[in-house]
């Protein structure tokens, strides 16, 4: 779980070392992490997407907004937590009674060599709104392939010109002591399709 090379410490270095200020910023947020699930191939069971397509930007916006509740109410709390160049992570106490906005947050360290001897399952997801429909999937995600295109394509897609318009990554687990099981991510996200 918290070794250096696995899709979870990736995407905490990457939510660290991130700007978040511009939307250069926010696009290159959003290839890394296609990048870095793209690497994680040979570890990935499920998967899924979603398109819609909207003849407004306010209709595609709520949307996103409704999206974006739906996937962050799936978490307990959230850990990290950057938005417009601000980092809004929250820490809890174990009995979540006391909280601190930014306040005890441990640097990220990428030398670290602490190994606990805990595995689990991650669940990765990726929330974006960009102009047009070049991006749209191809089917559905049943299968390897179809997911690598997909990402491939977003890594790419969101990097041309000003399209992208709006964009969120969650992740969990994401406190080091959670651990998820392939059960727990089924019953949370019944959408993915085993490939």
């Amino acid at each position: 779980k918290n070794y250096k090379n696995n899709i979870l410490s990736s995407l905490r270095k990457l939510s660290h070392v991130t700007q978040t200020d511009s939307r250069n910023d926010i696009k290159d947020l959003i290839s890394g992490v296609c990048t870095e699930v793209y690497r994680e191939q040979n570890d990935i069971f499920a998967a899924s997407v979603a398109y819609s397509h909207f003849d407004t930007i306010s209709e595609s916006e709520r949307e996103f907004q409704t999206q974006s509740t739906i996937e962050r109410s799936k978490f307990d709390h959230e850990t990290i937590n950057k938005f417009r160049g601000k980092d809004l992570s929250v820490d809890y106490d174990d009995d979540y009674s006391n909280v601190n906005i930014n306040t005890n947050k441990k640097p990220f360290d990428s030398n670290s060599d602490t190994e606990i001897d805990t595995t689990t399952c991650a669940v990765v997801t990726l929330l974006f709104s960009i102009e047009g429909n070049k991006t749209k999937p191809n089917g559905t995600m049943s299968s390897l392939p179809d997911l690598l295109s997909t990402l491939l394509r977003i890594a790419s897609d969101v990097q041309t010109g000003d399209c992208l318009l709006a964009a969120e990554v969650l992740w969990s687990p994401e406190a080091d002591e959670d651990v998820l099981t392939r059960n727990e991510i089924m019953i949370d996200y019944p959408d993915l399709r085993i490939i």
